[in-house]
């Protein structure tokens, strides 16, 4: 059983490959009747983390959200919920409706700016994930080339898997241990610039932004809620463990 592309709420049964005669396994976020019960991504147990601080407490994804069918190579179109999921190509270009609908529909709702800030800088206050002195080789910015294929590319990576073109692991991780909070793809917040006013702040920067643009507390683009670019996605958080 699959996701009908034309109705996420539905399922239809796919012949174009046969049956596999394996036993079932348990659900994962990718599109797919795991259980072979007619029901598909039911009881997906996401990849997060558990943020605690004076006043919060609260769990957030891990890797920057992706769709349920993403791959290595292709983001898809499935549309179904979110999904934190590592080696894959993440769910951009979405406005903030369909991405606060694709957390919910996971169970989870878009980051307050509270909660984004404290998961990017951790307990340590840090200007960047991984510290308060700027790597041009740590995050997905426009210092760092993910495409070795070219000459200074700034183009997105794909989740968990960040790396220079020297082969060196990349440090894009917060001290609570999430991945791409600087660089990669700007974020939705769940928070309005002010009430009734339909601006949102998004963060974190993108792979085309400079040192200045890729800090946990840089936070001058704002954007109307339909706003849909390339660049910009979302990551989910929860009040509850997953």
């Amino acid at each position: 059983m699959r996701c009908d592309p034309n109705d996420d709420s539905q399922t239809y049964c796919d012949l174009t490959e046969l049956p596999d005669p394996a036993a079932s396994t348990d659900e994962i976020c990718n599109g797919i009747d795991d259980k072979c019960n007619g029901q598909i991504d039911e009881g997906v147990v996401d990849e997060m983390v558990h943020v605690v601080d004076t006043g919060l407490d609260f769990w957030m994804y891990i890797y920057e959200t992706s769709r349920p069918d993403a791959s290595l190579s292709d983001p898809e179109a499935r549309s179904a919920r979110a999904c934190s999921n590592t080696g894959v190509l993440l769910w951009s270009n979405v406005s903030w409706t369909d991405a606060s609908i694709a957390c919910i529909a996971a169970g989870k709702r878009l980051c307050t700016e509270d909660e984004w800030q404290l998961g990017c800088e951790g307990l340590a206050q840090n200007t960047y994930p991984y510290g308060s002195v700027y790597e041009p080789g740590a995050c997905n910015g426009a210092d760092l080339d993910p495409d070795c294929s070219g000459l200074d590319d700034d183009v997105v990576a794909v989740t968990g898997a960040l790396h220079g073109c020297d082969g060196s692991p990349a440090l894009c991780q917060s001290g609570f241990g999430t991945l791409d909070m600087s660089g990669n793809l700007m974020e939705w917040r769940s928070s309005e610039m002010s009430p009734s006013s339909d601006i949102y702040l998004v963060r974190g920067g993108a792979y085309g932004n400079i040192e200045g643009g890729l800090s946990c507390q840089f936070n001058f683009i704002s954007v109307e809620l339909d706003f849909q670019y390339g660049n910009l996605g979302l990551r989910c958080c929860s009040d509850d463990a997953p």
